[in-house]
C-alpha cells in the first residue's frame, strides 16, 4: 500500500500530457529473459556491457559463461567460468560447469581437479560424483572411477548415466559379470537405447553367459551382426536349429562369404548336408585358393559319400599347402574308401614325411598292403600298429591280431 501511494504521488507531480517515466531497466533480468527466449547472443551483448562497468562481478561472469555455453561457444564459456573461479575459487556451480565443459573437450586432467573439489563440497549429491567418475574413466583410472560411480548410483538409483559409465569402468577392468549387471540396470532405466542392449550382450558373452547374450542378439532381427552373433553362440551351445535360423536371417540381410561359411557349418552340424553343400559350393568357386574352404567342402562331400568330388577338394588342398599333414590324411582316407590303394599309399607316405608316423599310419599301411596282397610288409605294419596302439583302438587291434596270425601262417608255409 505504501509503495502504491508513492507511485501515485509521483504521477500527480508530473506535468500534464507527459507520459509516465519508465521504471529503470535491470540488465541481469534482461539477459535472463533473452536466455529464456533462446537468444544467448543477445544476452552475451548485455552481459559484456555490464562487465565493462564492473569487471570483477563474478555473478555476471557466471551468467556470461552460461550464455556462451548455450551459444555453443565452449572455449569462451570455459574462459568465463575460469574468471569466476579466479574471483570466487570455491563456487560449487562454477566448478561443476567448468568441469562439465572440460569433459566435453576431453581435458580430463583439469576436469578431475575441479570435479573432485565439487564432489567434496557436495558428497551427498549424485551428479558431482557421476561427473567425477566420468572424468576418471576418461583419464583411464577405472578402479577409482568405479568407486565414485558406485557412490553416484547409490545416491541416485535413477541416474542412468552413472550406471552406463560404471558398466564401462568395470568392463575396462574385465569385471564382466559386474559390468553386465550395471549395464542391465542402465537398460532398465533406458529401454530405448538399443546400442546399450547390444553392449550388454557383449558383456554377457565375456561373462560366460552365452544363452543370455544370444537371447538379446535375437531381439535385433534386422541387424546382420547381431543375428550372426546369435547364430554363432547357438552353435557353440549345440542348438543347431537356432543357429541355422539366426544365421539364415543374417545371410539374408548381408550375403557375405563369412556368413555363408558360418551357415554352411551350422547346416552341417544340424545334419542338413545337402543344404550345407549348396551354400558352400559358391564359396569354393569364388575362392579356389582358400585352403580352409577346400578342406571344409571336401569333408561335406565326403560325409555325403560323394567321394570323387571330395577327392578333388582334398587333392587341391594338398597343392595349396603341401606341408599340411591334415590335408594328406584326408586325401589318404578318401582314396582308401575308393579302394585306390596305390594312390592312397603314396599319400600316406607323405603323412610319414610330415611327422605322421603314428599308430594310425601303420594301421592304414597294413590294411592297404594287405589288400594289395603284399603279406610281408603288411605283417610288419600290423605288428608296428599293435606295439604303438597299446589298447587305445580295441576294434582295430582285434582285427590286427587276427591278420598277424593269418599272415604269419601264410609266410611260414
Amino acid at each position: 500500500m505504501f509503495s502504491a501511494l508513492l507511485l501515485l504521488a509521483a504521477l500527480l507531480q508530473q506535468p500534464k500530457n507527459q507520459p509516465p517515466a519508465k521504471p529503470a531497466s535491470d540488465p541481469l533480468a534482461d539477459a535472463q529473459s533473452q536466455l529464456d527466449a533462446g537468444h544467448p547472443e543477445q544476452a552475451i551483448v548485455i552481459l559484456k556491457d555490464l562487465l565493462d562497468k564492473n569487471p570483477d562481478n563474478y555473478g555476471v561472469w557466471f551468467n556470461l559463461g552460461v550464455a556462451y555455453g548455450l551459444a555453443g561457444q565452449n572455449g569462451e564459456s570455459a574462459a568465463a567460468f575460469r574468471k569466476v573461479l579466479a574471483l570466487e575459487p570455491k563456487l560449487y556451480e562454477a566448478q561443476l560447469n567448468l568441469g562439465l565443459l572440460l569433459l566435453k573437450q576431453k581435458q580430463y586432467a583439469e576436469a578431475l581437479d575441479l570435479l573432485a573439489q565439487a564432489a567434496a563440497q557436495k558428497p551427498q549429491e549424485a551428479r558431482p560424483q557421476r561427473l567425477l567418475g566420468q572424468a576418471l574413466v576418461g583419464a583411464g583410472k577405472f578402479s577409482e572411477a568405479e568407486v565414485k560411480l558406485r557412490a553416484a548410483t547409490t545416491l541416485d538409483p535413477k541416474q542412468s548415466e552413472a550406471f552406463i559409465l560404471l558398466a564401462r569402468a568395470l568392463a575396462a577392468q574385465e569385471k564382466w559379470a559386474d559390468a553386465a549387471a550395471a549395464m542391465a540396470k542402465y537398460n532398465e532405466l533406458k529401454p530405448t537405447d538399443s546400442s546399450a542392449r547390444l553392449e550388454l550382450a557383449q558383456f554377457l558373452e565375456k561373462a560366460k553367459k552365452p544363452a543370455e547374450a544370444a537371447a538379446i542378439y535375437r531381439q535385433f532381427p534386422h541387424d546382420a551382426g547381431a543375428m550372426e552373433r546369435a547364430g554363432m553362440l547357438a552353435l557353440d551351445l549345440g542348438d543347431t536349429k537356432q543357429a541355422v535360423a539366426s544365421l539364415s536371417a543374417a545371410l539374408a540381410l548381408s550375403p557375405t562369404p563369412a556368413l555363408r561359411y558360418a551357415l554352411a557349418m551350422a547346416l552341417k552340424f544340424d545334419g542338413q548336408l545337402e543344404q550345407a553343400i549348396e551354400i558352400a559350393t559358391p564359396l569354393v568357386q569364388a575362392e579356389p585358393n582358400n585352403f580352409d574352404l577346400r578342406m571344409f567342402y571336401g569333408r561335406l562331400l565326403r560325409d555325403q559319400r560323394q567321394f570323387v568330388p571330395a577327392e578333388r577338394q582334398f587333392s587341391a588342398a594338398t597343392r595349396l599347402k603341401p606341408d599340411s599333414l591334415e590335408a594328406w590324411k584326408e586325401l589318404t582316407g578318401i582314396l582308401h574308401v575308393q579302394n585306390n590303394f596305390t594312390a592312397a599309399l603314396e599319400a600316406l607316405e607323405k603323412t610319414r614325411q610330415l611327422g605322421g608316423e603314428d599308430a594310425v599310419y601303420f594301421w592304414y599301411r597294413a590294411i592297404m598292403l594287405d589288400a594289395l596282397k603284399q603279406p610281408k610288409p603288411a605283417l610288419e605294419s600290423y605288428k608296428r600298429f599293435l606295439s604303438m596302439s597299446e589298447g587305445k583302438r580295441p576294434d582295430e587291434e582285434f582285427k590286427a591280431r587276427q591278420r598277424v596270425r593269418i599272415l604269419t601262417r601264410v609266410l611260414n608255409k
